[in-house]
């Protein structure tokens, strides 16, 4: 279901339409939108939606200071502070920053950490085949970020899956508030869409598939995302957009990156 959601919505931004105003043009009033981006691809992808939808809806004539309160985005990455890594697009807000791993965490405390939350009788089964005794990365220099390690992120995100599920819990409160029907039909109006009839919220959780931490990470934030409102549970409610080896030729970063992908 995933990647048949996945191939729409590419067909559709190969078409021109941005994800979030691929509906301008019909009838109906904008939709409220959740853009959750994990790992080092998504955040760079947030960041780049947000400067084109900012740049969009004020050519329409909105007046706010950013995006309007409809329009939530979500960056969930393993550094506890985001990073330009030199892309050019401006960093995110920081309260749509998620950082997981704190300066000087180790991977044994990690991994420490996960497994003391599981029952003792239940550690062996949950944790077999997939966690790491120890890892050859010295997670204190960060130097994980730059490997492709999905076992890195699948720890990370099960051992900080509160922390990760309580910013998503955030994020959608906010698209629910009291003035946020208000906004998007005022904002609906400028692009010539009809007022009225809000849609529930749909999420977009983009990611990339080439192993570094953010693959090891999105199947456990999109499980997270399905328990803080049902609304996500229906279908469509989440589509996820996954990044392939090829998107990855053009920035000669693809050492290793096609069989890790199917790793």
């Amino acid at each position: 279901m995933f990647l048949a959601q996945n191939r729409r919505t590419m067909r559709q931004s190969n078409a021109g339409d941005h994800p979030v105003t691929a509906g301008v043009g019909g009838r109906s009033m904008l939709q409220p939108v959740l853009l959750v981006g994990v790992g080092g691809s998504g955040g760079k992808t947030l960041r780049a939606m947000r400067q084109t939808l900012l740049r969009k809806i004020k050519q329409v004539g909105w007046t706010g200071d950013g995006l309007p309160e409809a329009w939530q985005m979500l960056w969930i990455d393993s550094i506890s502070v985001q990073s330009a890594d030199g892309f050019s697009a401006p960093l995110l807000d920081g309260e749509d920053y998620c950082g997981l791993v704190p300066p000087g965490v180790t991977y044994q405390a990690l991994r420490g950490s996960l497994t003391t939350s599981i029952q003792p009788s239940e550690r062996m089964s949950a944790t077999a085949g997939w966690v790491p005794e120890s890892l050859a990365i010295n997670i204190d220099k960060w130097a994980f970020m730059r490997t492709q390690s999905r076992a890195m992120g699948r720890v990370i995100a099960a051992a900080k899956l509160a922390r990760i599920k309580t910013a998503l819990s955030r994020q959608h409160a906010k698209l629910v508030g009291p003035t946020v029907e208000a906004q998007l039909a005022d904002l609906s109006g400028k692009f010539g869409q009809q007022s009225g009839g809000m849609k529930p919220p749909i999420a977009f959780i983009v990611s990339s598939l080439a192993g570094r931490t953010g693959s090891g990470m999105f199947l456990d934030v999109v499980e997270a995302l399905r328990s803080v409102d049902p609304v996500y549970n229906h279908p469509g409610g989440i589509v996820t957009i996954l990044y392939t080896p090829d998107v990855f030729t053009s920035v000669n970063q693809t050492k290793g990156v096609p069989p890790n992908t199917l790793g």
